[in-house]
């Protein structure tokens, strides 16, 4: 259980700690008796050259992926925590709407039952999760390790493409798609996972495949990279 927890905090989508997979995290478990994941932040150099197949590299690359992990966006950091039936963009959504770890914590049934999406169970998850006192101790464990959620951009909403949706597909020059995306809601557009007649554009790339026949079909304005960041400013 909390080898699949280390790794679901780790996961990209998470704290995005890079060559922190399931096996790390299992051999952290077994070889330096890490039973929390306040823990992994305490992890000195010496330990980490001491595990096997651990090379000075690799040790470093890691502390390195840490110490970044300590200023991941608000949203990001709730996912990782691992809510129950929270899911990427519920934990998105409860970031943008409170703006502050501590407002979320304080968050009341009737502020997360206002949040689209957000229905009796999630809210009930949400309120229980954050009572629990062991996870509360946990949470303020991380916080006095440095870790220091960023709060979600306010979207600017005078951007070109304010209130349009966009679907990304393919794979793009330099952005990754979670970049993409957030680029997207940061100037306030909202990002679909299928094309329709409600879709406004497509930003695509390579490989695109079949979003890109059916945008073409709708006659859909398409978006490259370039002229996507051009639009964006």
């Amino acid at each position: 259980q909390i080898t699949l927890r280390i790794a679901h905090y780790a996961s990209r989508d998470a704290m995005d700690i890079e060559t922190l997979s399931d096996k790390t995290a299992a051999q952290f478990i077994e070889e330096l008796n890490i039973t929390s994941i306040p823990e992994l932040y305490a992890l000195t150099h010496e330990q980490l050259v001491s595990l096997n197949r651990f090379g000075v590299k690799k040790a470093q690359n890691l502390l390195d992926a840490l110490e970044q992990s300590k200023t991941r966006p608000l949203g990001a950091f709730l996912f990782a925590l691992g809510i129950p039936n929270v899911g990427f963009k519920t934990a998105k959504d409860l970031a943008k709407r409170f703006g502050t770890l501590e407002a979320v914590r304080k968050a009341t049934r009737e502020e997360l039952l206002a949040i689209p999406d957000v229905g009796e169970i999630v809210a009930e998850s949400i309120l229980k999760f954050f009572a629990d006192a062991s996870i509360a101790a946990q949470i303020d464990t991380l916080l006095s390790c440095g870790v220091s959620p960023q709060s979600e951009q306010a979207a600017n909403t005078s951007s070109p493409i304010s209130g349009k949706t966009i679907v990304v597909t393919g794979t793009l020059p330099t952005l990754g798609r979670r970049e993409a995306e957030a680029l997207i809601e940061q100037n306030g557009g909202k990002t679909a996972g299928s094309v329709s007649k409600k879709t406004d554009y497509v930003l695509y790339g390579e490989s695109a495949g079949s979003k890109l026949d059916k945008a073409k079909e709708l006659n859909i304005s398409l978006l490259t990279e370039e002229e996507f960041l051009k639009l964006i400013g």
